[in-house]
């Protein structure tokens, strides 16, 4: 995996995977070229493609944590306020990454 600076980021990875590709960015119908790396995304070993085949998605490390706002209770415990859209992609991403490992490991048993 290799970095890229580009215009709007500092840092921009050069690699993604098909499953990040979903939920960062846009899946196109044109053929595109995959070959085995670590994705910049999820930082797994998967099948990649160049960033500009899934439409340049935003890179989530960028994301914007200030937005997660944390208050103390009356009791002393914390809560956090997590905006909706984070979660979202927070839960799926962590889906789909167990669901890759689930199926991988499947396929390692099974050859």
């Amino acid at each position: 995996m290799s970095y890229k600076k580009t215009k709007d980021e500092p840092y921009y990875p050069s690699d993604i995977c098909g499953d990040c590709g979903k939920i960062y960015g846009t899946v196109h119908e044109f053929p595109v070229t995959y070959w085995e790396d670590i994705c910049g995304w999820c930082d797994k070993k998967k099948s990649c493609t160049s960033p500009r085949d899934m439409g340049y998605p935003k890179y989530p490390k960028d994301t914007d944590y200030t937005t997660i706002e944390c208050e103390e209770e009356e009791d002393g415990s914390l809560s956090f306020h997590i905006p909706d859209d984070l979660v979202q992609k927070i839960v799926q991403a962590f889906i789909e990454n167990a669901l890759y490992d689930i199926i991988r490991k499947e396929n390692q048993v099974n050859t």
